[in-house]
């Protein structure tokens, strides 16, 4: 899931939300037979270590929700995700304090 926390309050805060809002989006991606196969140690992508570096969260980090594609479309080199959802919070606040992981 990434999360981006542009400040605030933003969107529609109690206390009246300032532009521009926070962020999330979470992808999913379900394994195909092929897919599974790789994990196990066969195939082009042995361990789906390919696939599985692709869709890491360090990838996130310099594009906004991880890729600026259309929710359901392909991102990161890889497949559409079987489940994939985002936007801008409508209520809440996305806090991120301290970062979740260092990448570099």
């Amino acid at each position: 899931m990434d999360v981006e926390d542009r400040g605030g309050p933003g969107g529609s805060h109690a206390n009246g939300g300032k532009p521009p809002p926070d962020r999330y989006r979470i992808r999913i991606w379900v394994l195909t037979d092929a897919e599974q196969a790789e994990l196990n140690g066969s195939g082009p992508d042995p361990v789906l270590y390919a696939f599985r570096n692709a869709i890491s969260a360090c990838n996130g980090v310099s594009a906004r929700d991880g890729a600026d594609v259309p929710n359901g479309t392909a991102a990161f080199g890889v497949r559409a995700p079987d489940i994939d959802d985002g936007g801008e919070l409508q209520r809440g606040k996305a806090q991120i304090h301290p970062s979740v992981m260092k990448c570099n």
